[in-house]
């Protein structure tokens, strides 16, 4: 328990940690600091589906990974994604981020459709006061929280794919919600009350089947008799 402890308070920590310092930090093999990690995620994740923002919130599209190049189409280390900020001025209190699937937007300038994200993350009582903004009137502070976020992604981990980059989001914003408050103890309260996710469900790979047992005949004599 106490390795589980200790992973805990270090991905409570402002300048994060990524798998492979963490197994050199508590001394396990690298599979398995990345296991223990999102399943820390997973919790946090769960936090967040759990905690929806409120009051005055403003939502804006960005891309992280974005390339300057002068061309519409999308370049596969894009990621186009909305941000909801709540708050009034300054920065967010509290955020939400979230993946969209690039396959239906037809180019880089076609913003993703909020609807479903705001009904997802935003508290019902404040849905009708969401201001929803587009490119040239995008606020500031919401702009500034994606280049943080891209900060983030590329100074602890290197980069992060599309396949797991949804769990990095939630990593994200767990963080920043809960960063002015106890952040070890409520962590330690989500891990304990989160369903654990396997290695298998993780990954997207089947688990695997159980080796066959071999019988001597002897044996095999020995049951039947």
């Amino acid at each position: 328990m106490h390795l589980w402890f200790q992973a805990i308070y270090l991905h409570c920590c402002p300048e994060g940690i990524n798998a492979r310092q963490l197994s050199e930090a508590i001394g396990v093999t690298y599979k398995t600091a990345w296991l223990m990690a999102h399943k820390l995620r997973h919790a946090m994740s769960r936090a967040e589906a759990e905690r929806l923002l409120e009051g005055i919130v403003r939502v804006a599209n960005t891309t992280i990974y974005y390339h300057l190049d002068g061309i519409s189409n999308w370049q596969p280390q894009e990621q186009p994604v909305l941000i909801a900020a709540a708050g009034e001025v300054g920065e967010p209190e509290r955020i939400k981020i979230e993946k969209q699937d690039k396959s239906v937007l037809p180019n880089r300038k076609a913003p993703p459709a909020p609807e479903s994200f705001i009904l997802r993350h935003v508290a019902p009582e404040a849905r009708g006061d969401v201001v929803v903004t587009r490119r040239k009137d995008r606020p500031r502070e919401l702009l500034d929280v994606g280049v943080k976020l891209e900060q983030w992604l590329a100074w602890i981990f290197r980069g992060i794919g599309p396949k797991h980059l949804q769990r990095y989001l939630n990593h994200f914003c767990y963080w920043w919600n809960e960063r002015n408050g106890s952040m070890f103890a409520d962590l330690l309260q989500w891990c304990a009350a989160t369903p654990t996710i396997t290695y298998p469900a993780l990954t997207g790979r089947a688990p695997r089947a159980s080796r066959p047992v071999r019988t001597t005949e002897r044996a095999a004599r020995a049951a039947a008799g």
